[in-house]
């Protein structure tokens, strides 16, 4: 699932879409389940929760 959301933020980008894309390498899908379990995980969801209050304003 990583490839095909990479390549498709790089499409959404070359259609001109504002994409804020925030991959999370070393974890697996559904890595918000692990929050408190996984260090990467909570790294990463602190990135991602960042990213949609910007969004949101």
């Amino acid at each position: 699932m990583r490839d095909e959301g990479d390549t498709y933020a790089d499409r959404l980008r070359a259609a001109g879409v504002p994409v804020r894309h925030v991959p999370g390498p070393g974890l697996i899908h559904g890595y918000f389940a692990f929050l408190g379990v996984v260090a990467g995980a909570d790294e990463r969801s602190r990135d991602v929760l960042a990213a949609l209050d910007e969004l949101l304003g």
